[in-house]
C-alpha cells in the first residue's frame, strides 16, 4: 500500500469519526482532519505522477458555488467513491443536485388525510367488534382506551409527540 492509499484511508477513518461524533465541535474537528488527509493524499498522488499535471478546461455553464460544512463535503466524497466511474468532487455535486431535483416529494397534506382516514377506519372497526350487551358509557370508554393504546407505548408513538 503506497502513501496515497494510506492517506486516503486516514481521511476515510476521520470521516467515520466525524459522522459518529457526539457534538458539533468534535464533528468539525474530525471533518477538518478528513479534508487535510484527503488533500495530502491528492498531493502525494500528484507527486507520484499519478494525477494529471494540468486541470481539464472548464465548461461554458455559469459557475455556482456554495459553502459546505466538512461533514457534508466528506459525505459527498464518500458518495462519489461508491460510484462506478469515481467522479471528482466537482462532478459529483451536480449529479447529486440532479438526483435531488428529480426526486418526488409527497405533499404534506397527503399525510394528514391518510391519518384522518386511518382513524375513521379504526373507529368503524372497533364499533363492529364492540360488545352489544355493554352500556353506551362502557362502549365509549373501551373505544377511547383502544384508540389511545396501551400506557406503556403512548410516549413512544410518533403521532402523539406533541400531546400527553
Amino acid at each position: 500500500m503506497n502513501d496515497f492509499h494510506k492517506f486516503r484511508q486516514n481521511a476515510e477513518n476521520c470521516q467515520r469519526l466525524a459522522e459518529a461524533a457526539k457534538d458539533e465541535a468534535e464533528a468539525k474537528r474530525y471533518g477538518r482532519m478528513a479534508e487535510a488527509w484527503l488533500a495530502l493524499a491528492n498531493e502525494q498522488d500528484w507527486l507520484d505522477g499519478e494525477a494529471p499535471t494540468e486541470w481539464p478546461t472548464t465548461g461554458k455553464d455559469p459557475l455556482m458555488g456554495f459553502r459546505a460544512p466538512p461533514v457534508m463535503r466528506a459525505s459527498i466524497v464518500k458518495w462519489a467513491e461508491k460510484q462506478a466511474d469515481k467522479p471528482t468532487l466537482s462532478e459529483a455535486i451536480p449529479r447529486l443536485v440532479a438526483v435531488g431535483l428529480t426526486a418526488k416529494v409527497r405533499p404534506k397534506g397527503d399525510t394528514e388525510s391518510k391519518h384522518a382516514r386511518a382513524k375513521e377506519l379504526a373507529h368503524s372497526a372497533i364499533d363492529k367488534m364492540s360488545d352489544v350487551s355493554a352500556s353506551a358509557d362502557d362502549k365509549v370508554a373501551r373505544k377511547r382506551r383502544l384508540m389511545k393504546g396501551p400506557e406503556e407505548f403512548r410516549e413512544a408513538r410518533m403521532d402523539r409527540s406533541e400531546r400527553k
